[in-house]
Formats: structure tokens, C-alpha cells, sequence
């Protein structure tokens, strides 16, 4: 739990690097922004794990024109990984029959747990490359020119910017279970989901009392002037041979 809570504090370092200047930092927010939404529902939607590794070279690909060492991004990303494992264990499971895979006799459901394990790996490195070349006030203010609902937009920043409520709600969390259960070295598997769950609901009150609290003193994201910077044509070529590119992915491993 530590580790996570240390991987949650961290994340608001990505900002520090909004500043470099790199091809991807100069691309227009909208369009990685755009490019960030159809790539991960290209990547939800896979069924292959080749067609995964593609999506992992591009995207590695993406990383390297940024300027910014992929073992960052990496060691951020990580923190994803057990609850996916969590989710993945399921199919090991339940999905035990044999097929070959480049030579190697794996059950289904093995492949079916690394398919979810990259899946999320993959869709939390990006959105953590989208925060680090684009800032989360940029990524807001194209998230209200999309028409995206206030409220929506209003827990997502409130979230982000008061993240170390959620990681001390978490703490609290994590030592009332420990406390009920002494001897135990961790959160068991057959408790995790409640204890998440508990911890979205716990997160979303918070944030609302937040906002509530800003709303006192005079903040209304609806009444807020954003200055939109303008998308030019060159902006609209690239999103379409990037948006030509995933769907030619898509159609080769139909």
C-alpha cells in the first residue's frame, strides 16, 4: 500500500515536464487529447495480443519523440498492474484450455490475464503521457470545448488536483482494515473490491465537498472564460493519418 501511495503522490510531477519542448509537447491539446481517447479504445478492443504489442511500439514511439526516458512513464505506470492482475486472475481460472503461442502450449486464460495486464498498462502510460506534455488545465479546457458535462469535468480536476485527499483516504482505509484484521500482511483478494469500492465513494464525497467549499468562495467552472487556441489544418492532417493509422491496425488483425 505504501508503494501505491507513494506512486499516487508522484503523479502530480508529470506537470514539471509541461515545459519541455519536444514534437509532442507542441502538438495542439485538442489532438492528443483526440488521438489519447481512440487509441485507448483501440486497445480495450483488441483481441490479440500482437495487435497489443503494435499499440505498445507506437506508443513507445510517442514516448521517444517527447523527449521525456520511457522508464519514467514506466515505473508510473506499474502501480496499474495488481489491479489488473486482480481482475486477470479470474480468467487463469476459469479459461484452462491449451493453445499453442509462437511455439509455447499456454492456456487461454493465462493469455487472456496478460491481454488485461498490457491492456491497462498501455491506457494508464498514455494518459500519463497526455498529462505530461499537456497539463491538466489544457486537458480540462478541451474537455469543455468537447461539451463534456460540468460535473463530469468538475470531479475529474477535483480529483487530480486534491489527490492527496484520496491517498489519505486510502491510508485511513487501509489502517481500519489491518486494525480489524491483526496479523495480516495486506488487503486479501477477497476483499479487495469493497475496499475499492469504498474508496471511489469515499473519493467522489470528498471532492464534492471540495467543490462545494470553492463554490463559497465565488468558483463556477461555467462561468470561466477559456481562451480556446485555434486548430489549424496541419493539426487536423496529423489527427487524420494517426486516426487512418489505428484503423488500418485494426482492419490487419480483424
Amino acid at each position: 500500500m505504501k508503494k501505491i501511495t507513494n506512486a499516487l503522490l508522484q503523479v502530480n510531477h508529470l506537470e514539471e515536464m509541461v515545459d519541455f519542448d519536444s514534437f509532442i509537447h507542441r502538438l495542439h491539446p485538442f489532438i492528443k487529447l483526440i488521438t489519447t481517447f481512440i487509441y485507448i479504445v483501440c486497445v480495450i478492443t483488441s483481441h490479440s495480443i500482437v495487435e497489443l504489442l503494435v499499440y505498445c511500439l507506437i506508443l513507445f514511439m510517442f514516448i521517444f519523440l517527447s523527449h521525456i526516458s520511457a522508464l519514467f512513464f514506466i515505473k508510473k505506470s506499474i502501480v496499474a498492474l495488481p489491479f489488473s492482475l486482480c481482475i486477470g486472475l479470474s480468467d487463469l481460472l476459469m479459461m484452462r484450455e491449451h493453445v499453442v503461442f509462437f511455439h509455447l502450449v499456454l492456456t487461454t486464460g493465462f493469455i487472456a490475464m496478460i491481454a488485461v495486464m498490457l491492456k491497462t498498462f498501455l491506457s494508464v502510460l498514455i494518459v500519463f503521457l497526455l498529462i505530461a506534455t499537456t497539463g491538466f488545465e489544457s486537458i480540462v479546457r478541451e474537455l469543455l470545448r468537447l461539451k463534456m458535462p460540468v460535473l463530469f469535468v468538475m470531479i475529474l480536476l477535483m480529483t487530480y488536483r486534491y489527490l492527496f485527499l484520496l491517498v489519505d483516504e486510502s491510508n485511513e482505509m487501509s489502517r481500519a482494515y489491518m486494525l480489524r484484521n491483526p496479523g495480516k500482511k495486506g488487503i486479501e483478494l477477497k476483499d479487495m473490491g469493497s475496499f475499492l469500492g469504498s474508496l471511489l465513494l469515499r473519493s467522489f464525497q470528498r471532492s464534492q465537498e471540495v467543490y462545494q467549499c470553492m463554490q463559497i468562495r465565488g468558483f463556477d467552472l461555467k462561468n470561466q472564460v477559456y481562451d480556446y487556441e485555434r486548430v489549424n489544418s496541419e493539426d487536423y492532417f496529423l489527427m487524420m493519418f494517426i486516426i487512418g493509422l489505428f484503423i488500418m491496425i485494426k482492419v490487419v488483425f480483424i
